[in-house]
């Protein structure tokens, strides 16, 4: 039987080389730009009896660790290697809660970008307002046209939204842009928190191996190939019993509020 090939995020973390970047924000990124490339085209269904119930790879992740860490050199990477593939569903950049809706309302299954948090969303009410509609939306692929409407902008209608959001920040920025209510009322639940400090040895420069742009090549190649599929997926064995095991022996949040 001939070996199996590397996967996308081994291929992914392997042309990084050696870094100040900690390879877990490599791996996150990269699985962030693999639900990208897939969007809505694939789903999982959980539970034979209710096929209608489908769960899409959006996923809303977030890499917090002190400023210079290599946050943005992760998810600049990630996009580098999808942009031909996602192209238009790429959005890197600030934006507002009326914003992200406008552009939402043009492609739903948009891959959303922020390298650095502080720099994309303000503080207070208008990230308040951010994180709501990030929420609201989380599950829009489930959900009927999901109506807004002002009395100066009119309507806005959001259909079928899958969007995937890889932003970048420091604990002390994640503080202030987004207070406890923010996650007690469902982002907690909904997002991945990716927390690293320091790394204890520093390295001048980058170390890459001779054939890294072959491999990043092969990456872009294989980005294409998952914007192709379609169609539903499932667990295998081992990773439904290694979900069933998290979810059975998941911590429960100290903190009241979640």
């Amino acid at each position: 039987m001939s070996e199996r090939p590397p996967s996308f995020i081994d291929l992914f973390c392997y042309a990084q080389g050696r870094s100040n970047t900690p390879p877990q924000f490599f791996f996150w990124s990269a699985i962030s730009l693999i639900a990208a490339c897939t969007a809505d085209h694939v789903w999982l269904v959980r539970f034979a009896e209710a096929p209608d119930r489908r769960t899409f790879p959006n996923l809303y992740t977030l890499l917090v660790a002190p400023s210079a860490v290599g946050k943005g050199a992760a998810i600049k990477e990630a996009a580098n290697i999808g942009r031909e593939t996602v192209a238009d569903r790429l959005y890197f950049g600030r934006l507002t809660a009326e914003g992200l809706r406008d552009v939402l309302k043009t492609e739903p299954t948009t891959w959303l970008l922020n390298e650095e948090l502080a720099f994309s969303v303000h503080q207070g009410p208008p990230a308040f307002d951010f994180v709501t509609v990030l929420v609201g939306l989380f599950d829009g692929a489930n959900l009927p046209p999901v109506r807004d409407r002002t009395r100066t902008r009119g309507e806005i209608k959001i259909d079928g939204a899958c969007i995937n959001w890889l932003a970048g920040t420091t604990p002390d920025w994640l503080g202030k842009t987004f207070d406890m209510s923010g996650f007690a009322g469902g982002f907690s639940r909904r997002i991945l928190v990716v927390r690293v400090d320091y790394p204890l040895t520093l390295l001048p420069e980058p170390l890459y191996t001779p054939d890294r742009e072959a491999v990043r090549d092969e990456l872009r190649s294989r980005c294409h190939s998952l914007s192709q599929l379609g169609g539903p997926m499932s667990l295998d064995v081992d990773a439904d019993a290694l979900y069933r095991e998290w979810f059975r022996d998941r911590p429960m949040p100290e903190s009241e509020e979640l």
